[in-house]
């Protein structure tokens, strides 16, 4: 959750941009039952920074243990940030599954 400014947008992992959360309960819940799992996830991410706005996107991988056993998917991901008064960075709109 500290990784979101307080009126990000996240899309859930699969889901149309419809159904983009826009709350801190629904964010929660969404990380909540991800975190679960505990998931173990790579990354090959690559970013363009413009002022105070960045975009991000790239390649993931993720294993966890899920209700009914091993799970391994792969995806490609975007998401952009913005940079705090403070000099560290949060996301705005977080798209985990963006390429299908």
């Amino acid at each position: 959750m500290a990784l979101y400014e307080p009126e990000s947008a996240l899309v859930p992992p699969g889901g149309a941009v419809s159904e983009v959360i826009t709350t801190a309960e629904g964010r929660r819940g969404l990380l909540s039952s991800f975190t679960a799992m505990k998931p173990s996830m790579t990354m090959d991410t690559e970013c363009i920074e413009l002022g105070d706005l960045a975009l991000m996107f790239g390649s993931w991988s993720l294993s966890a243990e899920g209700p009914d056993g091993p799970i391994a998917l792969t995806g490609a991901s975007a998401e952009v940030a913005r940079r705090q008064p403070d000099g560290s960075w949060l996301l705005v709109i977080d798209h985990p599954t963006a390429v299908r």
